[in-house]
């Protein structure tokens, strides 16, 4: 198991956004969470990667505690712990973030270099290896502003896998996409999870959700309220 979240909830000025949320995936797995705007999907997005503290519950990466409840409140490990256990997690943000000033080769390695102490020569091979893979490694040294949102959004993922995650979370993976670029998105996602990653959407693509994933949650108001399966999944 790769993901093991338990009854996380998370209230901003007392005002609840997610309740006691639950739900775990395992490598291979892809696992998509809909629902409405203001339902609560990329709060829970953000307590996974770290980005929010949770109020209570338990979040669980690679058999690491990244919180854990204990006398009614969530304790988070050391910054180094934390940033060890967070290097299992690759993110793609819906607006890519990709950094305007740096060339696409170094929106890649800026992180595995700076944040990780990865060497340069190897941050740089890994990036190259990824472009290739995703069909970009002509753009190598083109900056954000001079790319399609289809290559962005490729870009993106490089950098998310940069670091060899065993996590992958999207929030919106398609929404500013064409119909034949979200197939493209669809396909490097299939990819990566046939690699052995495990897969977090978040999205409102319901036929894109459909067509992806193994199990699909519904959620509204901070809440859960079903969970299909739409493929059978052989557990790692």
């Amino acid at each position: 198991m790769i993901l093991k979240v338990e009854s996380i909830n998370k209230s901003f000025h007392e005002k609840s956004a997610i309740k006691d949320i639950s739900f775990e995936i395992n490598g291979g797995e892809i696992l998509s969470i809909i629902g409405p705007s203001g339902a609560g999907k990329t709060t829970i997005l953000r307590c996974i990667n770290g980005l929010e503290r949770c109020d209570g519950g338990s979040i669980e990466i690679c058999g690491l505690k990244l919180c854990k409840e204990e006398n009614n409140q969530c304790i988070y490990p050391s910054p180094k712990k934390l940033r060890k256990l967070r290097s299992n997690i690759g993110m793609v943000f819906q607006g890519y973030n990709l950094f305007p000033h740096l060339t696409v080769l170094e929106n890649i390695i800026e992180a595995p270099i700076n944040g990780f102490n990865v060497a340069k020569n190897d941050a740089e091979n890994k990036a190259i290896e990824l472009l290739d893979m995703l069909g970009l490694k002509e753009k190598v040294n083109s900056y954000p502003f001079e790319l399609s949102g289809g290559e962005k959004q490729r870009v993106a993922i490089a950098r998310a896998c940069a670091l060899n995650p065993k996590l992958m979370c999207f929030d919106e993976p398609t929404s500013a996409l064409d119909p034949e670029l979200t197939d493209d998105i669809a396909k490097i996602i299939e990819k990566l999870a046939q690699e052995g990653m495990a897969v977090l959407i978040i999205t409102h693509d319901m036929a894109f959700a459909k067509r992806i994933s193994q199990r699909i949650i519904f959620i509204e108001a901070g809440k859960i309220l079903s969970a299909i399966n739409i493929k059978p999944f052989l557990s790692e």
